[in-house]
């Protein structure tokens, strides 16, 4: 009776509203989302010719294979800077030295968008923490009364170019990530033409490869689309499109959990959020007092009390005023009290800074790094037989 009490008291319907308004901000559906349409995307990308998708497919993914990149360079024998991009005859001044991929580009075409792929992919690991760049095997070309014609990738494969020096040809490698169906393009053709895409198979091979546009083929016919066996390496973002899953698949957890409705509005709440005592005597002592690990002043060891008292509370200040370590505090005062505790932020360095502080405290060994190029299947895997 007690749990019955303490889900009525929550507005239901309105914690459902709010859900389905955050689900319609995360969500990119327009034509401007380089997933519903490569042929329209702004970003930097470049069509493989050779080898085809099959033998492609089976050397990258199969075989786990090195693949080094065509590298342009000047004809000059002059030292020149490589990126002088803006001379009208560029072109004539770049020859490319070929490598295991051909791509449809010009010399400067390839030194440009090459490099600015490269950019963007490292970029987002290093400030994100996240895989964005893929090889994308197979299109579906279609038509929409929303978005006019389109090219979709299809098969999703994350990857990862390495850099070996300036002057030395990039190499592109699968990276250990899960490889999946294009999600916006699913989630858009089942909701608004009726059409299920097949599933990736579960064992991924060149043959499993050619069934699965054929599937692709016989599951579109009747709208007369088609499917090409092009292969696209360019970046894509799917974090957006995660917690939109996340939302619905949670959807019944949500509408009966405290935070949720607080942040929905859907509870009864006070006139103003509550705000902390400047005085510590004023607050009530926890049955087990925390100790930190780390030095703090009167505010980090407030926020410390409050926190270890089981209170939700919002620690904000300027760079510099003592956030991560607050947070390595709490996590640490958590642990010694036996309990779990997941740390999110979009920003890698965050992470990272709080996990070190934990790691200079001996306690690296409950810290599992489940993020950017440390979220693959093995290298959990990896951590967890190292942990345990």
């Amino acid at each position: 009776m007690a749990s019955t009490a303490a889900v009525a008291q929550y507005d239901q319907e309105k914690i459902r509203a709010q859900l389905r308004k955050w689900q319609e901000h995360l969500l990119d559906l327009t034509r401007a989302n380089p997933l519903l349409g490569i042929n329209r995307s702004r970003v930097s990308k470049l069509r493989i010719i050779d080898p085809q998708a099959k033998e492609l497919f089976e050397a990258l993914v199969e075989g786990e294979a090195e693949l080094k990149m065509p590298l342009a360079t000047r004809r000059s024998a002059r030292t020149q800077p490589q990126l002088e991009l803006d001379e009208v005859d560029a072109t004539a001044n770049y020859q490319v030295e070929p490598g295991n991929v051909e791509f449809e580009a010009t010399p400067i075409e390839l030194l440009r968008r090459l490099r600015r792929i490269y950019d963007n992919a490292r970029t987002s690991v290093e400030e994100r923490g996240v895989t964005t760049l893929h090889v994308a095997f197979g299109t579906l070309i279609w038509n929409d009364e929303w978005l006019g014609e389109s090219i979709s990738p299809l098969w999703m494969v994350p990857a990862q170019l390495v850099s070996k020096g300036p002057n030395i040809a990039l190499r592109l490698l699968a990276s250990d990530e899960e490889m999946q169906l294009n999600p916006d393009l699913e989630l858009y053709l089942r909701g608004r033409h009726k059409v299920k895409l097949p599933e990736i198979p579960e064992e991924p091979s060149g043959d499993s490869l050619s069934d699965f546009f054929r599937n692709v083929q016989l599951a579109t016919q009747e709208h007369r689309w088609r499917v090409a066996d092009d292969v696209w390496l360019t970046t894509f973002s799917f974090e957006s499109l995660v917690i939109y899953k996340d939302l619905n698949a949670l959807a019944e957890t949500a509408v009966n959990h405290p935070v949720i409705a607080a942040l929905a509005r859907a509870m009864e709440m006070g006139e103003t959020p509550e705000q902390t005592t400047d005085e510590l005597d004023e607050l009530a002592t926890p049955d087990v007092v925390p100790v930190p690990i780390l030095p703090v002043d009167s505010s980090q060891l407030h926020a410390l009390v409050y926190g270890a008292a089981g209170n939700h509370q919002v620690v904000h200040g300027p760079p510099g005023t003592g956030k991560s370590q607050t947070i390595s505090n709490l996590i640490a005062d958590a642990l010694g009290r036996n309990k779990t505790v997941l740390f999110v932020s979009s920003k890698m360095a965050a992470l990272n800074v709080v996990y070190r502080r934990l790691a200079e405290e001996g306690l690296a060994r409950v810290c599992l790094e489940a993020h950017s190029t440390k979220a693959g299947k093995a290298k959990i895997v990896d951590e967890l037989r190292r942990t345990l």
